[in-house]
């Protein structure tokens, strides 16, 4: 366990440094009411692995319940992300926003820690003092693919084991629908 605590904290050290660096700068998000997680600007997605260590975090915290699993359910008939993006029959790449279930108003933000906040979440930060309503943010997409980078390899044998020992069918997919999957699967695999 520890040594699955130890790599989960590697993997997003980049970004938590970075997080730190415009912290300790002035620059956080103390000043907006979090567009960012809401339905407004939100379509964050993540892979297994994610949310395996996302599930993980959950259990420990002893969150992971029915009102938790009632909650990531109603998000998902809320925004209709179990429903195909409308389009013309030519492929589409854009995503569903929602509000991420986690989101909290007010300074507080996100109720996961971001030692186990998926990497998407971590880069997504202010680049200026006093940010506010999602504007002057953005995603930190150097800092994440050159995380991407140092642990691909290893990110991908992990995810391809947890997509065969799970049986999943996608390599990424937003919160809720990750999370209630992965759940249910790991749940009766420890039954």
């Amino acid at each position: 366990m520890t040594d699955e605590k130890t790599q989960m904290t590697e993997r997003r050290q980049s970004l938590l440094t970075t997080m730190q660096l415009k912290y300790d700068a002035g620059i956080t998000c103390t000043n907006c009411s979090g567009l960012c997680c809401s339905f407004v600007a939100n379509s964050m997605q993540i892979t297994p692995l994610e949310a395996k260590e996302l599930w993980t975090f959950l259990k420990q915290q002893k969150r992971w319940n029915k009102h938790l699993k009632d909650t990531l359910q109603q998000t998902i008939n809320d925004y209709g992300l179990d429903k195909p993006m409308p389009g013309n029959g030519k492929r589409v790449f854009s995503r569903r926003t929602y509000t991420c279930p986690f989101y909290q108003e007010g300074p507080l933000g996100c109720s996961i820690s971001p030692k186990a906040k998926p990497y998407g979440c971590l880069a997504f930060n202010p680049n200026r003092k006093g940010a506010s309503e999602g504007k002057g943010c953005a995603s930190d997409q150097i800092t994440l693919r050159d995380r991407e980078e140092k642990f691909k390899e290893k990110e991908q044998r992990l995810n391809q084991k947890l997509k065969s020992d799970l049986g999943l069918f996608w390599d990424k997919t937003n919160i809720p629908e990750a999370l209630l999957e992965l759940g249910s699967k790991l749940e009766t695999d420890t039954k």
